[in-house]
């Protein structure tokens, strides 16, 4: 879920790309340089005469904006202008990093190369007037002294010698004289004067991608989006998905999960997949809780699915192999009217089971089968003519037949139909020791096994514990072959007649011969 999810966010982050508007930035850089006498930049920040965090607002004036419009010759307001413009100041440097965004490469770098230009042109305008109003004071200065000083020189022509008048107006006219000689030399430095604002020490480039929106950031914000999402999806598909998924959700049930998920093989593979394969370790551990939970590790379980599958049958048969295999003597009784495992696990010929010796038709000795392949391993089938019925399962004969089983053997394992099928494993908790409740994975709702808890405790019957199983799919046998496999066994499936079992010691080929005889 979680994937999913990430994956459609990828897909909306890379159809996003391709959809949204692209911009292009583009940047020039600009050294400020100073204008006055005192105008030194130091660091780059300070609080002389020419200070960069003022300079950078100036940037991005109207009388800035329209000379770029001019420059550009854009049918764009100065305003329109202003807002794709931005201005840093780089730190420790006496530096503009003036940007331009445009819909096109081209733009961007035309923007960006235009406003630095029409900063440094505005600047250069403000400073020349600046000095031109220097000078045009200096100039009226020296007017108006001039016009004193020629005053004062026609005094002096018109006054006697060596009389106080002319001492007087003689001593004024030095002084005009020295003022104006004052103002002119501050004069002849204004009037040469070059003005140098500044200059571009990285003209703006064309831009080879553009710059939004951003790849990185967009897949990034899409992939955190989608990973949350994801997450909350399943976290409420959690919530409400109500299928055994694991020991955990049996825990909470308030069931003894005996081990892990359990990995068995299909039925008809279980014979001869167990010695080291896949899911043994696991069985091995269920067999060993299963025998502590048994008075003396011995008697009668039995195996119940709480859901419609053949999982339970698989667990039934694995587990008898596992036990088998310690040496321990078992048996594994198909009472299962749904389908019989033990045929399709052994490849038992035809021969009575469990229904012949319910209906009297057989001893228990001859509905036997041993398994050569596995010491320690007895079967009995449901029965020849397929016709276990859950009303052949109620009363005593079938405690009976358990009884003398647990004689027979150490332990009895009991297949039966699953608790959603029908009451069979219920009626026949009686008659054994306890329950193994098994659970497939991802099938059983956790519904289903409340439902199997609550009949087996109408009965007061004990569970031993649960367990979760996968079944694997049966190895090299084709849908076409197994159609055919039960063919063939329906058609040898059919009702025994009472002279075909009078003889407890009949031969088992010559029975399935007269069968299909008939």
């Amino acid at each position: 879920m979680i994937a999913v999810a990430v994956c459609l966010s990828v897909g909306c982050a890379l159809l996003a790309l391709q959809m949204l508007p692209k911009t292009y930035s583009s940047t020039a850089l600009v050294q400020v340089k100073s204008v006055g006498e005192n105008g030194a930049v130091v660091n780059g920040r300070t609080t002389s005469d020419l200070n960069l965090d003022t300079e950078a607002q100036l940037v991005t004036s109207i009388d800035v904006a329209s000379r770029a419009k001019d420059i550009l010759v854009s049918d764009d307001s100065a305003r329109d202008l202003i807002r794709s413009v931005s201005v840093t100041v780089p730190a420790n440097t006496s530096v503009l990093s003036i940007e331009f965004d445009a819909e096109s490469p081209i733009s961007a770098r035309r923007g960006a190369q235009a406003f630095a230009d029409a900063y440094l042109a505005n600047r250069k305008s403000a400073a020349e007037s600046d000095i031109q109003a220097q000078a045009d004071a200096i100039r009226s200065q020296i007017r108006e002294l001039q016009t004193k000083l020629d005053s004062s020189n026609k005094k002096l022509s018109s006054a006697k010698a060596g009389s106080a008048e002319r001492a007087d107006a003689q001593a004024t006219s030095s002084a005009l004289s020295s003022q104006i000689r004052e103002l002119n030399s501050q004069l002849t430095p204004l009037a040469g004067q070059t003005v140098t604002p500044g200059s571009v020490i990285t003209a703006a480039q064309t831009p080879e991608s553009a710059s939004s929106p951003s790849k990185k950031l967009v897949l990034a914000s899409c992939l955190l989006s989608g990973l949350v999402a994801g997450c909350l999806v399943a976290f409420a598909v959690d919530r409400h998905d109500r299928r055994v998924r694991d020991r955990k959700d049996l825990d909470r049930l308030g069931l003894d999960t005996m081990t892990g998920i359990v990995d068995v093989p299909a039925v008809r593979d279980a014979g001869s997949s167990l010695v080291g394969g896949r899911g043994a370790e696991a069985l091995r551990q269920l067999r060993n809780a299963l025998l502590a939970q048994m008075p003396e590790r011995s008697g009668a379980v039995l195996v119940a699915n709480a859901s419609d599958s053949t999982a339970g049958s698989a667990v039934s048969v694995s587990l008898a192999v596992t036990v088998a295999r310690s040496g321990t003597e078992v048996v594994l009784l198909s009472a299962n009217t749904e389908r019989c495992a033990v045929e399709q696990a052994f490849e038992v010929p035809v021969q009575p089971g469990l229904v012949d010796v319910l209906r009297a038709r057989a001893d228990l000795q001859t509905a036997v089968f041993e398994v050569r392949e596995i010491p320690h391993l007895k079967v009995i089938p449901a029965g020849a003519d397929a016709s276990l019925t859950s009303d052949l399962l109620q009363g005593s004969a079938i405690e009976t037949v358990i009884s003398e089983l647990t004689q027979m053997a150490e332990v009895v394992v009991i297949d039966v139909a699953p608790t959603s099928a029908n009451a069979d494993a219920q009626t026949l908790t009686t008659a054994t020791d306890g329950v193994l409740l098994v659970a497939t994975a991802l099938r059983t709702r956790q519904e289903d096994v409340l439902e199997a808890v609550d009949q087996f405790g109408h009965v007061s019957a004990r569970i031993f514990g649960a367990v979760v199983v996968n079944v694997r799919r049966e190895r090299g046998v084709g849908a076409a072959s197994r159609r055919a496999v039960s063919e063939v066994a329906t058609a040898a499936r059919r009702p025994l007649e009472a002279d075909d079992v009078q003889d407890p010691h009949h031969d088992a080929d010559s029975l399935g011969a007269r069968q299909v005889s008939r």
